[in-house]
């Protein structure tokens, strides 16, 4: 693993990517608008290299690569989000507290349009952006304890909401480590993993809840079936047609024994975890996969009940484990209602894949495997159909994507 911060690069599972872009796969030329923004590590050979990347319509095609002639060279482990034609990047490590936004522009490239500093700490490590209007957005900053409100057009802080207080941590600390974030009806969901020894969590899944016309802590709630709610960047909280909110428990990484990872629901109109409600992953017999077994990493969340899922199996681990050449991921199509999980026909992929996307009609997966490629590849809900190559090469490994609407 790279000689980063053990807390952020044990949770990110900070490994190198397999395989960069070749003389079999020659970049596709960059016409149409940016549909697609693509975050990548090349974390190779200690280099701790990121790039923002965009993607337009040309190399969406099926089959063409993402260039990085219009890339723009970040940190490592970036994440990214959208806000009307402005891509947000998040230094989600222990390198940077700078938040950077860039512009789409009509020739398919990105303009740096402005930074804000979230902290002057570098090792603060922003966790999550949620933007609640084009005026306002809340940071959370998982190792200071606290949520950063700001102004994404101004790109000003415009205040802070201190979340270190002891009725906020466990055994006697001020340390919940807020991390994803989602706003229903006025109340801001922040998840907290409650960090014992980096990277495990205390036992548990917990929450803030948040007046956010206030910016005020209203609620601190738990729940002892799963651990560690939410996930870094996008995919640890949805929420669903209904307005029932679906919380990732990722569970240590499987790190610890005995906890559980899956998820957890709040329903509409509650602001607390549903008793009566826990996809329980880790104890799960699944079929159709060696081992029967995983830990939940991330999901995306599509529509009716349906979601998609990254699952660690430790089938496949070596001892010790290697995060960059075991092939640990695989792809699951997950009914959150029924309770059912559904092996993909995808290849493995190494343990630094965290992106899953609806593209179209089609759900991509970011996937950095050890003979097929690096890329996101694809899954047709409708045919039910899976690609055995890349439906969009990468020169990397693909941390986290954002679609423009």
């Amino acid at each position: 693993m790279k000689k980063v911060n053990v807390t952020v690069s044990m949770m990110l599972l900070a490994a190198s990517c397999f395989v960069a872009c070749d003389k079999d796969n020659p970049e596709t030329p960059v016409s149409g608008e940016v549909k697609l923004v693509v975050s990548l590590s090349m974390g190779v050979n200690e280099t701790q290299v990121g790039y923002v990347v965009p993607v337009n319509e040309s190399q969406l095609a099926g089959g063409g690569t993402a260039s990085l002639a219009l890339a723009h060279e970040v940190e490592d482990n970036p994440y990214v989000e959208i806000l009307n034609d402005w891509v947000f990047y998040l230094p989600n490590i222990y390198q940077s507290s700078v938040v950077r936004r860039y512009t789409r522009q009509a020739d398919g490239s990105l303009l740096p349009s402005g930074t804000l500093t979230l902290s002057e700490n570098s090792l603060a490590c922003p966790g999550n952006v949620l933007f609640l209007s084009d005026t306002k957005a809340y940071a959370s900053i998982l190792m200071e304890n606290k949520i950063v409100v700001f102004n994404p057009t101004t790109l000003q802080k415009t205040g802070e909401i201190d979340l270190a207080r002891k009725e906020y941590g466990l055994n006697g600390s001020v340390t919940p480590n807020p991390l994803g974030m989602m706003e229903r009806d006025g109340k801001v969901f922040v998840g907290c993993i409650e960090l014992s020894s980096p990277p495990m969590c205390s036992e548990g899944a917990y929450m803030i809840v948040i007046n956010e016309a206030t910016d005020t802590p209203e609620r601190f709630i738990s729940d002892p079936r799963g651990t560690g709610a939410t996930f870094f960047g996008n995919q640890g909280m949805y929420m669903d047609e209904k307005g029932d909110i679906y919380v990732l428990c990722y569970a240590s990484y499987g790190y610890v024994p005995g906890q559980k990872s899956g998820f957890l629901r709040i329903k509409k109109d509650a602001t607390d975890f549903d008793p009566d409600y826990f996809f329980n992953i880790t104890d799960m017999e699944i079929s159709g996969i060696q081992g029967g077994h995983v830990i939940l990493t991330n999901f995306l969340y599509d529509r009716n009940g349906t979601a998609y899922m990254f699952g660690q199996n430790p089938t496949y681990a070596s001892n010790p484990i290697d995060y960059v050449n075991d092939l640990l991921i695989e792809s699951f199509k997950i009914n959150l209602y029924d309770r059912t999980v559904t092996p993909l026909d995808l290849p493995r992929s190494n343990s630094y894949s965290y992106s899953i996307l609806r593209y179209g009609d089609l759900i991509l997966f970011g996937l950095a495997t050890q003979s097929a490629g690096a890329g996101y590849f694809s899954y047709n809900p409708a045919t039910g159909e899976t690609g055995k190559t890349p439906f969009l090469n990468v020169a990397g490994t693909i941390i986290d994507a954002a679609v423009f609407e």
